[in-house]
């Protein structure tokens, strides 16, 4: 178990300082805004089959994150949750709005920026009011399935990690 988590905090510490890279200008955080923290989530990203907006034939929606927050060192320090929510071990929750989006590489959740207002207790996430997604890896929608009328409603969960920075004030 021990070398488990060891193993989790070394993946982890090597995807936030992978993380480092270059940011699209699309994505960069406004500039009165500065780093809090940053984390890791690892988890899956559920899609349901449904009717696509033209009515005409079925796809992949997506539906909620489930992953949980790791620090560098793999402390766990909450969850993505529906929203996108960002909710702290301490209670706080930064509420997630897409702002943009940047494609990511192919089978993984396209990079992002949101906008963040503060729910819940007074805590990590009280001050946070942008969020940047990175190094996606996995999670995107699924390519396989729903195709018939039997898949409406059908739910499928796609692995996935990414680096997630918190700015505020």
């Amino acid at each position: 178990m021990k070398s488990v988590i060891l193993a989790f905090a070394a993946s982890s510490a090597a995807l936030l300082m992978g993380g480092c890279t270059s940011v699209p200008p699309l994505l960069a955080a406004p500039g009165d805004e500065q780093l809090l923290f940053s984390a890791v989530a690892e988890g899956s990203w559920s899609y349901h089959c449904r009717l696509s907006n033209d009515g005409q034939s079925l796809a992949w929606a997506p539906l909620q994150p489930d992953a949980v927050l790791r620090d560098s060192i793999g402390r766990n320090i909450g969850r993505l949750e529906a929203g996108p929510n960002f909710v702290h071990r301490d209670g706080s929750v930064a509420e997630g709005l897409l702002k943009a989006r940047d494609p990511a590489q192919p089978g993984a959740l396209p990079l992002a920026l949101y906008q963040s207002s503060g729910a819940g207790s007074t805590g990590a996430m009280t001050p946070v009011r942008s969020i940047q997604q990175l190094s996606t890896r996995g999670g995107a929608q699924p390519t396989q399935g729903c195709s018939s009328g039997t898949d409406i409603m059908s739910e499928q969960r796609v692995p996935f990690t990414a680096e997630f920075r918190f700015f505020g004030r």
